[in-house]
């Protein structure tokens, strides 16, 4: 379960009966958890925000522990994708100060909820490279499905509601984020955010081999600036069906 000495026929495979059961059980959990939590009171809500802190910290903690041993590298133990700025966003999240706070809150509703929903659908580091059993395919899935719950559960209890003035805070976070990638790879190599290497997006990889800054500059443009108002518009579009039909059931 720990170890990569695995029979590769029993790699989970993707788009099958049982990889849509469980998109369909991911799902259906997180927004039921989501909605269940949201009933609770705050203090409440922030404890399960901290509780879910604590355990994305040490599972990943444990993840890089068992990578050190095995004699990995520093940029093999921490890859940084987009997804693994969850982190920081929900210790973000737990501080008194209201910038900060808000800067959590703001990655975790829109950035961190799309990253949680996106992984279960599309092939990744652990959904079709490990066998169900492995460690890495149980932390992977239960990362991302902490970061959906979460995400779910401080828009549907109102505790964050995103406006457009966050996006100072979103646009700061991935800002540095993507300037300590950018040293990392300077040191380390590495792919830190996707941003040198697209990782099989055939248009992204024409742009790479034209121009390596250009490409650099449209991947920091599009998860800084574009995704932020892509999330917000998606947000509100939601909101206003859920709305609509809310009126109408109670006209009916």
């Amino acid at each position: 379960m720990i170890g990569d000495n695995f029979n590769k026929n029993h790699v989970f495979e993707m788009y099958t009966i049982e990889h849509f059961v469980i998109i369909f059980i991911y799902l259906i959990l997180a927004v039921f958890f989501a909605i269940k939590t949201s009933k609770n009171n705050t203090l409440i809500i922030r404890l399960t925000i901290f509780l879910a802190a604590v355990y994305v910290v040490l599972t990943e903690i444990i993840k890089i522990a068992s990578k050190f041993f095995k004699g990995n590298t520093f940029i093999d133990m921490v890859p940084m994708p987009f997804c693994s700025l969850f982190i920081p966003g929900i210790i973000c999240s737990l501080f008194k100060n209201k910038h900060l706070r808000r800067t959590g809150y703001t990655f975790m509703g829109l950035g961190g909820i799309v990253g949680g929903f996106a992984y279960i659908f599309i092939p990744n580091g652990s959904v079709g490279s490990y066998p169900i059993y492995h460690l890495n395919f149980i932390h992977g899935v239960s990362y991302h499905f902490v970061m959906l719950y979460i995400g779910l559960l401080i828009l549907i209890s109102k505790i964050y509601i995103p406006k457009l003035s966050d996006f100072k805070y979103y646009f700061s976070f991935m800002s540095l984020f993507t300037i300590i990638g950018i040293i990392v790879h300077h040191y380390y190599g590495g792919n830190w955010l996707f941003l040198f290497n697209p990782v099989g997006i055939k248009i992204l990889d024409a742009i790479l081999a034209y121009n390596n800054i250009l490409y650099l500059l449209i991947v920091y443009i599009g998860e800084s600036v574009v995704f932020f108002f892509g999330c917000y518009l998606l947000y509100n579009l939601i909101k206003k069906i859920i709305k609509m039909k809310i009126a109408s059931m109670q006209e009916a």
